[in-house]
């Protein structure tokens, strides 16, 4: 559900849109993702989430909020250069995950094969 029409992150208008798993899928989803609630900030001009909260229980104690930052058009793709995500609990960070991405490349051929279980364990 929509729970802002517009807000502003970096400078931008964003919608804060909430979701929430249909009461007959909710147990599964739990199971699965992990998450019993998201809510996100869209970027109205270029549909992407720049920030993100997700909840992990029912009642707030614990969470991870998401930010995607240095966004910027690269061969004609929106992306970020930098992924944080922190997990909470009560209130106190407790881990955090950075991806930087310095080069970044779309829609590049790449050989069936690269993709074994040995290639990407060890990387490309």
């Amino acid at each position: 559900k929509m729970l802002k029409q517009s807000t502003k992150v970096g400078g931008k208008n964003c919608w804060v849109i909430e979701a929430t798993p249909k009461e007959d899928k909710k147990q599964k989803i739990e199971d699965e993702v992990g998450y019993v609630k998201m809510i996100s900030w869209v970027r109205q001009d270029i549909f992407m989430t720049v920030r993100g909260r997700f909840y992990l229980d029912a009642d707030g104690k614990e969470y991870k909020d998401f930010r995607a930052d240095g966004i910027s058009k690269t061969q004609g793709i929106w992306s970020a250069k930098l992924l944080t995500m922190i997990k909470y609990e009560y209130k106190e960070p407790e881990h955090a995950t950075y991806l930087r991405f310095d080069k970044q490349n779309f829609n590049v051929e790449i050989d069936s094969d690269k993709f074994t279980t040995d290639n990407m364990s060890k990387g490309l």
